[in-house]
């Protein structure tokens, strides 16, 4: 009997390692928060920390997201964060724009899903960040150049 539940803190302790191992290395942005009557517990990716400016302490603060986000950005994700709050949809995708210190801008889609345990009534959330500001540029950078052709 002890052998088995060795076996399986093993087996624990690995999948602990797998899922750290990927959760870190992953190039997209990765954030869960679950929030419950007495605790509250977050996870942040580095490539999430990159993407959105916010990293360390910071990034247990929901306000300093909301403070990195581009105003128009904000209002609209605040509207689909809303209606997730709500139950009208349980997930949404958006582009945003995080403003980072010394002026950069970083283009992002992010996807949000939500759920609220039925039981106990927490609220879990994943969010991931996709870094499309390179895109964002070649897109700019043809669109001035089809407009130069059409002058010409």
């Amino acid at each position: 009997m002890i052998a088995l539940a060795a076996q399986g803190t093993e087996e624990l302790v690995r999948n602990e390692a797998r899922f750290r191992f990927i959760f870190e290395n992953v190039p997209v942005g990765l954030s869960w928060f679950r929030v419950g009557h007495q605790h509250e517990k977050h996870l942040v990716n580095s490539a999430h920390a990159r993407i959105t400016g916010v990293s360390g302490e910071k990034c247990t603060d929901p306000g300093n997201y909301v403070a990195t986000t581009h105003p128009e950005d904000s209002i609209r994700q605040k509207e689909l964060t809303d209606r997730l709050y709500r139950g009208e949809i349980d997930h949404f995708t958006m582009e945003k724009r995080y403003l980072h210190p010394g002026g950069r801008i970083v283009w992002c889609v992010i996807t949000v899903h939500h759920f609220r345990e039925p039981v106990s009534g927490e609220i879990q959330q994943v969010a991931s960040l996709v870094d499309i500001t390179e895109h964002k540029r070649v897109q700019e950078e043809l669109a001035r150049k089809e407009a130069e052709s059409r002058f010409i």
